[in-house]
């Protein structure tokens, strides 16, 4: 087994429990209560927002459920590279390069819309950003250096010898 591609798909895994519990978790901003993309808690009691929440937090839900629809298929994408003997087949290195490419810039793009909305809206506001926004940002990251190891990997088991 490659050590490199057991170290990609588990740095796979994690950045998508990463980005399921930033997706999940209610604390996105917090003052004396604190608030998710999804629901808002107020000492003891929890509410659903639905769809009354401002235009960047659309943004930002739609967006990260994309970048998760791309992490999901780059991590099944490369378990099913362990099926196969050789890695180097240009067709399965490119939809899990491009896919995971996809998830880190969507992922990004939603925290980049969350911050900007998030400082326009909350000017007088006394607020923070929580933990689960600071989480965040660690999918998309991971996503963009999976998607330079699966290079790596490509190129290293495409290289011919002399």
């Amino acid at each position: 087994m490659d050590g490199l591609k057991i170290g990609t798909l588990i740095c796979c895994f994690i950045s998508l429990v990463l980005l399921v519990i930033a997706l999940a978790t209610p604390n996105w901003v917090e003052a004396a209560d604190y608030a998710g993309l999804w629901r808002g808690c107020n000492y003891t009691v929890c509410y659903s927002f639905g769809m009354q929440v401002a235009s960047y937090v659309h943004a930002t839900r739609a967006l990260l459920i994309i970048g998760l629809i791309f992490g999901i298929v780059s991590f099944i994408d490369l378990c099913a590279s362990f099926c196969h003997t050789y890695f180097g087949s240009s067709t399965w290195t490119k939809v899990t390069s491009k896919a995971s490419f996809f998830a880190g810039l969507a992922v990004l793009a939603a925290m980049g819309a969350f911050t900007g909305g998030y400082f326009v809206s909350s000017i007088l506001v006394a607020t923070q950003l929580g933990w689960s926004y600071g989480l965040g940002w660690a999918p998309g990251l991971l996503f963009l250096v999976i998607d330079g190891l699966i290079r790596r990997i490509h190129t290293r088991h495409t290289r011919q010898p002399v």
